[in-house]
């Protein structure tokens, strides 16, 4: 049996605790690209957190959602990637209706 076999076994066995984990382990990816991004909004300044969005400057971002999710937008700021943004929910929507 190879690890991931081992993994998905222990998955399934213990679904609460892989869902604790999995919850802490996406907080902490979250966190690190907001630090990355500057933890505010870059156009009014809000830093709440539970509010900010993690936004392509040049658009794109249904497209790229629907391929990698959100996890991997933040993996990719994590890893450095460039184009992103943070906006804050209220910023990110004006954005959103301004380039319609």
């Amino acid at each position: 049996m190879n690890v991931s076999e081992r993994t998905r076994k222990w998955q399934i066995a213990n679904p609460e605790r892989y869902k604790a984990n999995l919850r802490k382990t996406t907080r902490k990816l979250r966190r690190e690209a907001l630090a990355l991004l500057g933890d505010k909004c870059v156009m009014c300044g809000y830093s709440d957190e539970r509010a900010l969005c993690i936004d392509h400057v040049n658009g794109g971002g249904k497209k790229e959602l629907s391929k990698i999710g959100s996890h991997g937008v933040a993996r990719k700021v994590r890893d450095g990637a460039t184009g992103y943004q943070l906006l804050c929910a209220n910023c990110n929507m004006i954005k959103m209706k301004q380039s319609r």
